[in-house]
């Protein structure tokens, strides 16, 4: 009998036009194999109430044809263990659905999270998860957080972790190819700067002793269970929660850090994260660009060393800038003319 084996497992993601609507049979052409970790992706969620809590005159109160199903409610976890610029783009259109500017070779994604409308909405993703054998189709995907991270002596990595409306059985195979769009972000490549003010952020100072960093999103998405004849999700709710985020920093100890973190403590920081390359094969300069206001919560000093220099650990809340009407942007340009 045929094994599923970690080496042919692969998870290939497409955009839904209506939440949750997307069916296995949409995978007979096109989507994105993303790159991921090739385990742990999928927890169906499903919950059942055995009865072991009354009794009913024997010594095991667990009757095993009195099992009630409850519900199902899908958990979704991407461990991103090497991020490309095509498919940041399909996790953050999973927050909030762009459309690219740009007639081509090179397009430009932007994405302005709005602190007082919340539009747009997000993009919904729909996936074939695969180990070669056994396949599984998941709809209704949406993201509770989105990690980014980068370390000058690495990769830059992600973590997306969400809710899923439902996991099927499928024997649906898929057609995408091979990635091979979307430049890898190194994490040296990545470059540092800060400003007073979010308009500043255009001719920010540059930060040169940022050894690694953090940028948790989490945009408020939540599951709606409510009784609707079923037992998967009746819907989500894009406001369950405030749209909020941390970034953590380890910096060096020197004066520039004590003055724009450690003496900013509970007072807005404006800082930019970016990175660029061209890489091999393609001639479209390929670019993220991180811009966010931030409070910082905690500064320790001497917290550590790297290579024997001593080390700030900082904790900052994204945070509404009022002068601005801004919180955070990221612009993301590459080759991808359209989301799958």
């Amino acid at each position: 009998m045929a094994t599923g084996t970690n080496t042919f497992t692969k998870i290939v993601v497409k955009g839904e036009g209506t939440y949750a609507a997307g069916t296995a049979g949409n995978f007979s052409s096109g989507g994105r194999r993303l790159v991921v970790a090739p385990t742990g992706v999928i927890n169906r969620g499903v919950e059942h109430d055995t009865g072991s809590d009354r009794t009913i005159g024997v010594r095991n109160p667990i009757l095993a044809q009195r099992v009630t199903k409850l519900s199902e409610n899908p958990e979704i976890s991407l461990s991103v263990p090497a991020l490309n610029t095509h498919d940041l783009v399909v996790y953050l259109s999973a927050i909030q659905e762009v459309s690219p500017t740009g007639a081509g070779p090179d397009y430009d994604w932007t994405f302005d999270f709005d602190m007082t409308t919340g539009a747009p909405a997000p993009k919904s993703l729909q996936a074939i998860v695969t180990d070669g054998n056994q396949s599984f189709h998941v709809k209704g995907i949406l993201p509770t957080s989105l990690e980014l991270s980068a370390e000058a002596a690495g990769i830059t990595t992600a973590t997306f972790s969400g809710f899923a409306k439902a996991v099927a059985k499928t024997s649906q195979a898929t057609a995408e190819g091979i990635p091979t769009s979307g430049a890898s972000v190194a994490g040296r490549l990545w470059t540092p700067s800060y400003a007073a003010s979010w308009s500043g952020l255009t001719s920010a100072t540059p930060f040169e002793h940022l050894f690694d960093w953090t940028l948790t999103i989490e945009p408020g998405m939540a599951p709606l269970n409510a009784q609707a004849g079923a037992y998967t999700l009746s819907d989500y709710s894009q406001f369950a929660g405030p749209f909020a985020g941390t970034l953590s920093m380890t910096v060096a100890s020197n004066a520039e850090a004590v003055a724009e973190l450690y003496d900013k403590l509970g007072q807005p920081v404006f800082w930019n994260l970016v990175w660029s390359q061209t890489p091999a094969g393609s001639a479209v300069e390929h670019a993220v660009v991180i811009r966010m206001c931030a409070v910082p919560t905690s500064v320790q000093p001497i917290a550590a060393d790297t290579d024997g220099i001593v080390t700030y650990a900082v904790e900052a809340a994204l945070a509404y800038d009022e002068d601005s009407d801004n919180c955070l942007t990221i612009q993301v340009i590459n080759e991808l003319p359209a989301l799958p």
